[in-house]
């Protein structure tokens, strides 16, 4: 298995909505549009695009050539310049492979070798198990639990907060 990192590419718009129409994977990501349609697609892959380089980072996870994911860090403001928080997602046919932990040692990699940053984080709902051990397998440590701090589906949830530093 191959997982590469690369830039968006608008021919990628209808392989992303694909992905993205899944329900399941809505349940353990921030929240998108819904339906993901691939104007919605198109729509995100020309802000990576266009994004500000120093503050975004966007990619397309790639696994033997295929779409796979999305993985992206985006720069905290003021006090919180050098941080950067992550998200990341894979298609549901994908979901155990270990294209997650491949995605996340990888931009981890890229960010603290091309960057400034000298922290990277990610607030995980407390139920989404799999991306935890993604989190802990790529060398995140726990640093606590956010309280009440979303609301994903109607439900009020607690968060994980997991983060490395370079």
């Amino acid at each position: 298995m191959n997982v590469t990192l690369r830039r968006w590419r608008t021919g990628d718009a209808a392989a992303l909505a694909k992905i993205l129409g899944e329900g399941d994977i809505h349940r353990t990501i921030a929240d998108l549009p819904q339906p993901y349609t691939e104007k919605t697609a198109l729509d995100y892959i020309a802000f990576c695009i266009n994004a500000d380089v120093n503050n975004f980072w966007s990619f397309a996870i790639e696994c033997d050539g295929e779409l796979a994911g999305c993985i992206s860090a985006e720069r905290g403001k003021n006090v919180y310049r050098q941080s950067a928080e992550i998200g990341y997602y894979i298609a549901k046919p994908l979901w155990g492979r270990g294209i997650a932990t491949a995605a996340v040692k990888n931009i981890t990699q890229f960010i603290f070798e091309n960057t400034d940053i000298i922290r990277l984080y990610s607030a995980v709902f407390a139920e989404n198990i799999a991306s935890i051990k993604v989190l802990e397998k790529c060398g995140f440590n726990f640093e606590g639990t956010l309280k009440s701090a979303a609301i994903k589906c109607g439900k009020i949830c607690d968060l994980k907060l997991y983060a490395k530093i370079k």
